[in-house]
């Protein structure tokens, strides 16, 4: 994937798209887009590990109401909570690990002085393309795992929107209502803003992996040279 000093050059979907920012401006969209989705993963394996105790804890409070709950849907729904723990704990420990390899790399972009030099900007591209190698597998199923996340908070939105509907018809129920409609403002944005940058992201992806591809092969063109030498 050539990366031209005056813009990116990008091929994706058949299709050639010149970029007009330049290489910089580029760069920090690509870091941005990463960071952010890295965050909002950190974000979803906690919501997972909070909605696994949630159902534990919903799970356990049956007994303590006087009823007497079937034993075998308590075991399966302990089990489901304590999945949904251990899946939040591995996602935030696998998504603290990304955002700690970028960490340095953000910091050094924020903090930088204008104008860029280009060593600077090889070697910000270069940390972020060795992490990205890396980790690639991982950083594809962050991007899934956003894109699926984001689905769920939209389809929380549009079910807290109906609540809504439903609550403000009844004459005594407009506060639980307002209540509905505001949950469903905060989950719609969740949602939009975590399905784009999980869609950003993979199409960025797409540059790195094509970037990786050619420093392979210019890598490969050296080693035969040095060989042949």
């Amino acid at each position: 994937m050539p990366f031209n000093p005056s813009g990116a050059i990008y091929v994706l979907s058949g299709e050639m798209q010149t970029m007009t920012e330049t290489s910089e401006q580029q760069f920090g969209k690509e870091l941005t887009s990463f960071f952010v989705l890295v965050l909002l993963n950190l974000a979803l394996g906690a919501l997972v590990m909070a909605f696994g105790m949630q159902i534990i804890i919903t799970a356990l409070m049956e007994y303590s109401g006087g009823k007497t709950p079937f034993v075998l849907t308590s075991v399966a729904l302990i089990l489901i909570g304590a999945a949904g723990i251990g899946i939040g704990i591995f996602w935030i420990k696998t998504s603290a690990k990304i955002f700690r390899g970028i960490k340095k790399v953000r910091n050094e972009y924020r903090n930088r002085t204008v104008p860029v030099s280009p060593e600077s900007l090889t070697g910000w591209i270069v940390a972020l393309l060795a992490h990205y190698r890396e980790n690639r597998t991982v950083i594809r199923q962050m991007a899934l795992i956003g894109t699926i996340g984001g689905a769920i908070f939209l389809a929380f939105g549009i079910a807290n929107l109906i609540q809504g509907i439903q609550a403000v018809a009844v004459d005594d129920g407009q506060i639980s209502g307002y209540f509905a409609f505001l949950a469903a403002a905060i989950n719609l944005t969740i949602g939009l803003v975590t399905i784009h940058f999980a869609r950003g992201f993979r199409t960025y992806s797409e540059v790195w992996d094509l970037r990786l591809d050619q420093a392979g092969k210019g890598e490969e063109s050296l080693k035969q040279v040095l060989e042949n030498g």
